[in-house]
């Protein structure tokens, strides 16, 4: 199998706060991206991302969500199993323009219009990231079904039309393809503590939530079954129903919100 390489480019972004959307986008759901196996890198004024190779693209999906939380513009680069790359560029979570090098191969036959949406615009990619539309039309052009022997797109590149092509063109664009670590960087290291301490806090709400509820369940079973040995007096067998049952609303409102916290988490 080829490679799968996901990427985003994240452009005016800050690596705390990238970090933190990137731990909300995965909790409480079922994600294929690992946050202790993505390297996060602070690249002067944007920040990349490399997901973890196994991400299924979830990085496309996560550049869309950061761009509509953030009205930011964040660029989504793929390579897919090493037969053509391609990418996503979102801005205020609307999709401004695409590109794939092999639109007939990712797409069940493709109508011209989906074709021509996934052709790629230089003109719209060189404003966004203030560069010249010369030095990165050359690598939107749509490949054979063989690359062998292609050239590459600039004298400068190191290299052709393959998916290590997408070096070239984030270089272009004035970035890096991140360094990756053997065991990657702990995601943690200089994760923004706000989001760390918040998810403490949850958790140990839930645990408390629980203990509660379950001591107030508990107090209002006695309150009841006091009821059998007063039930001759009316005033303390109204006082302990009255009592029991408040106890035991509470008490399981507070389970409930305990169980809900864990959930969540």
């Amino acid at each position: 199998m080829g490679n799968m390489i996901d990427i985003a480019i994240v452009k005016d972004g800050k690596k705390s706060e990238v970090q933190g959307s990137l731990y909300n986008w995965i909790k409480g759901k079922d994600s294929y991206i690992k946050l202790n196996e993505c390297v996060v890198e602070q690249q002067d004024n944007a920040v990349v991302i490399l997901f973890n190779h196994d991400s299924c693209m979830e990085g496309n999906g996560f550049s869309y969500f950061f761009s509509s939380e953030t009205t930011g513009v964040v660029l989504s680069i793929y390579v897919y199993d090493s037969d053509y790359w391609g990418y996503t560029l979102y801005d205020n979570g609307k999709e401004v323009d695409m590109f794939c090098t092999r639109p007939y191969w990712s797409l069940s036959n493709p109508s011209l219009e989906e074709l021509q949406k996934y052709s790629g615009n230089s003109v719209v990619l060189s404003k966004y990231f203030n560069v010249e539309e010369d030095s990165i039309k050359n690598y939107l052009v749509s490949w054979p079904e063989e690359t062998e022997g292609q050239g590459k797109a600039y004298p400068d590149d190191k290299h052709s039309q393959e998916d290590w092509q997408i070096l070239d063109f984030m270089e272009k664009l004035g970035y890096q393809y991140p360094e990756e670590e053997e065991g990657f960087p702990d995601y943690f290291d200089d994760f923004s503590r706000e989001y760390v301490s918040n998810d403490n806090e949850t958790t140990s709400n839930g645990g408390t939530s629980k203990s509660s509820g379950f001591m107030l369940i508990a107090m209002g079973i006695i309150f009841l079954l006091a009821i059998v040995f007063t039930k001759e007096f009316l005033l303390f067998v109204l006082l302990f129903g009255i009592t029991g049952s408040i106890l035991l609303s509470v008490g399981g409102w507070l389970l409930y919100r305990g169980f809900q916290s864990d959930r969540l988490d």
